[in-house]
């Protein structure tokens, strides 16, 4: 069974450590900030944003 989202509680803090990052230059599609590799998501600390491994 898929396992749901995590809640905004749930997720890292706003700075990931280092193995927690993306690769260098994701940026958000909403408000360009930096974001981060969650399994198979890039996650943005600062708007919530996430986008998964399998979009384009």
């Amino acid at each position: 069974m898929n396992e749901p989202f995590p809640s905004p509680d749930d997720l890292p803090p706003a700075e990931p450590e280092p193995s927690a990052t993306a690769p260098a230059g994701v940026v958000c599609d909403i408000c360009r900030g930096s974001m981060y590799d969650f399994h198979c998501r890039l996650i943005c600390p600062t708007c919530g944003f996430q986008r998964d491994c399998s979009d384009p």
